[in-house]
């Protein structure tokens, strides 16, 4: 999950950067009705081998009236990559690796080794980032600041932009939700969505979702001292903010005890478990076999204790970090 987080965090700093804390986003509104889960299984394309396939690709450009328009592709789970592209519409899915092949023969087709080291900057407020690596580890850069970005690199990223359409013309119209690593409990995951919902944010997809392995880990990601009575957990984060965040959801096994499940959480509270920033409220409640923690900076925390009142939850017991602050 950290290496998942780093790459993210990676690409993200291409257009914003953060405060300390952990890995948010700005994702561009949906379009159209269809729902489709950020980590769909995606489309079937022409299966093709090539000696040199893409590694990763970033690409974007913003035009004066901040209207933004981006291609990415990196490493997401083991034998896929994560494939998007943003502008008049968007789609966004993990496919298999095998499309990275399709990719080089479009990065090729587009021309985009014409672009390679093409930097310029004038005045005006219209830009052009081009980042492209290949598995030799060739790279393709350009870059633009200016009052009009060159033809030829408009052309490219449309040429781009239209085979990568082509290659996902399966994938449904990208709805944003929070994104998902790994395979977490389907009940649990189910209420985070339920309850990030009822918060009515207006980016969603600035959160991710996780299960928790019952490993050595399990402790230092949940707060908890012990798994005793614990099934599975679902971990909700901000992928980068400056604020304090997280929110657990604990699975319990048959007969299992939630009253001492919810006094592990809220005796072994860490406030401070990140680098620079403290939470200010932690609660816990109950529903069904389904414990959960959230632990948060005061807004946040607000924001999402209500939503999980009003999402059916039980039993809720919270705290304030205590003073000093």
């Amino acid at each position: 999950m950290k290496k998942i987080l780093l790459i993210l965090a990676a690409i993200i700093a291409l257009s914003s950067f953060c405060a300390c804390g952990t890995p948010t986003p700005e994702e561009t509104a949906p379009t159209g009705e269809t729902t489709a889960q950020s980590s769909a299984e995606a489309t079937t394309f022409p299966s093709v081998t090539v000696e040199d396939p893409v590694a990763s690709i970033e690409m974007s450009y913003i035009l004066e009236d901040g209207t933004h328009f981006q291609i990415s592709v990196y490493p997401w789970e083991e034998g896929r990559v994560w494939v998007e592209y943003s502008g008049d519409e968007k789609k966004a899915a993990s496919m298999d690796e095998a499309i990275l092949h399709n990719l080089a023969l479009a990065a090729e087709e587009s021309k985009l080794n014409s672009l390679n080291n093409r930097h310029i900057y004038e005045e005006g407020g219209k830009y052009f980032s081009m980042y492209v690596s290949f598995a030799s580890d060739t790279i393709f850069a350009a870059s633009y600041s200016g009052a009009n970005i060159p033809e030829d690199f408009l052309t490219a990223y449309k040429n781009l932009e239209n085979a990568i359409k082509e290659l996902m013309s399966d994938v449904p119209l990208y709805v944003p939700q929070p994104m998902v690593y790994g395979t977490p409990n389907e009940a649990a995951h189910a209420e985070i969505l339920t309850i990030v919902s009822a918060t009515g944010t207006e980016y969603p997809d600035a959160y991710m979702v996780s299960d928790v392995p019952l490993d050595e880990n399990f402790t230092g990601i949940t707060g908890l001292e012990s798994t005793n009575g614990i099934s599975s957990a679902t971990d909700l984060s901000p992928l980068m903010s400056s604020s304090p965040f997280q929110m657990v959801i604990v699975t319990l096994e048959d007969g299992a005890d939630a009253t001492s499940v919810k006094a592990d959480f809220m005796d072994n509270i860490a406030w401070n478990k990140w680098v620079c920033v403290s939470a200010d409220g932690a609660l816990v409640a109950q529903k069904g076999n389904l414990v959960i923690f959230l632990m948060a900076g005061q807004n946040s925390f607000d924001t999402f204790a209500a939503a999980i009142e009003e999402c059916g939850w039980t039993g809720i017991e919270t705290t304030l970090r205590p003073m000093p602050r």
